[in-house]
């Protein structure tokens, strides 16, 4: 049927208050799936975004955008750093 699952990769948000370097879990998933190479420890991880929002748009894990492929979603879907 030509239907298959792909992994979703969220969009990383680097707010001033988000938790430093490899203190983050938002970082540490970052890393570990693949989204970022490394973790700068300077660097505070906020959140991830899972979504279609303009401003930090997930894309697919062949590098298709998610809207391109479900379009635009009535939501966005947020993970905080802790």
């Amino acid at each position: 049927d030509g239907k298959s699952v792909l992994p979703v990769r969220p969009s990383v948000k680097d707010y001033a208050w988000g938790i430093r370097g490899l203190d983050s879990r938002v970082a540490r998933y970052a890393l570990e799936s693949g989204i970022i190479d490394e973790v700068d420890p300077d660097c505070p991880y906020a959140e991830l975004w899972i979504g279609t929002h303009p401003k930090g748009p997930s894309t697919l894990s062949n590098g298709t955008a998610l809207e391109e492929k479900c379009g635009s979603l009535p939501f966005l879907f947020k993970v905080l750093s802790a």
